[in-house]
């Protein structure tokens, strides 16, 4: 009995397997968790992207509502229908809603489609899509938009296991300035074809007109009290 005893207390065969086993376990935790920390930081960059696309799409033809989302391609018949006066908000020309609510629809889908396409994780609940457009002057506007969405993270089991919670709700931002070619090109053309119309007297009483105003407005400068 002492034999045997002796033998399995001497006998080490085996034992690089427990220490491996008694190694691996843990090791598979910490690459397990490390994994889902990695989707847990892609989600946030992706849903970012998503943000930052839509608006530089979207903004890059404000003007064409009709344009295709992810291209910006669109026919004549669909630049012929931009609203001559857009640049105007209020009046018989007409107000800018109509084309602020299909920008707005244009953005949602956007980021929505965005997201079902190129997510890694489950979404839960849908995406709140919230754009806004602001108007920087004549002719000059930017979109803003906050998107906020919750997600079930990859092996997000893991992440509870050290304490974390396994969906995660993710709220980004972003903006871009409104690009309006039509406005461009006719501003362009205008430039090309005003001289053949208008004479070089009525352009000289124009440059006086100016230059009587920017000296009013510089004396005005000059009259006022420096603190």
């Amino acid at each position: 009995m002492k034999k045997i005893l002796r033998h399995i207390r001497d006998d080490r065969s085996g034992e690089i397997t427990i220490e491996s086993m008694l190694v691996m376990i843990p090791t598979i935790f910490v690459l397990l968790f490390l994994i889902s920390l990695g989707f847990l930081l892609y989600q946030h960059w992706n849903l970012q992207i998503a943000a930052d696309d839509a608006v530089s799409k979207i903004a890059g033809t404000y003007a064409v509502t009709g344009a295709d989302n992810r291209t910006g391609a669109a026919d004549s018949k669909t630049y012929s229908a931009a609203r001559q006066y857009r640049n105007i908000q209020l009046g018989f020309f007409g107000s800018q809603e109509n084309q602020v609510k299909a920008t707005d629809q244009r953005l949602e889908r956007y980021v929505k489609t965005r997201i079902n396409t190129t997510s890694l994780a489950r979404a839960v609940g849908e995406p709140l899509v919230e754009p806004e457009l602001v108007v920087d002057g004549y002719a000059r506007k930017h979109i803003s938009l906050k998107v906020t969405a919750s997600f079930r993270i990859p092996f997000s089991e893991w992440l509870e296991l050290f304490g974390m919670n396994g969906v995660r709700e993710y709220t980004v931002t972003s903006s871009a300035d409104c690009s309006d070619m039509l406005d461009y090109l006719n501003a362009v053309n205008f430039a090309k074809v005003a001289p053949s119309y208008i004479d070089s007297k009525t352009m000289d009483m124009m440059t006086e007109w100016m230059k009587v105003i920017q000296s009013i407005r510089n004396f005005n400068k000059e009259e006022q009290p420096t603190t």
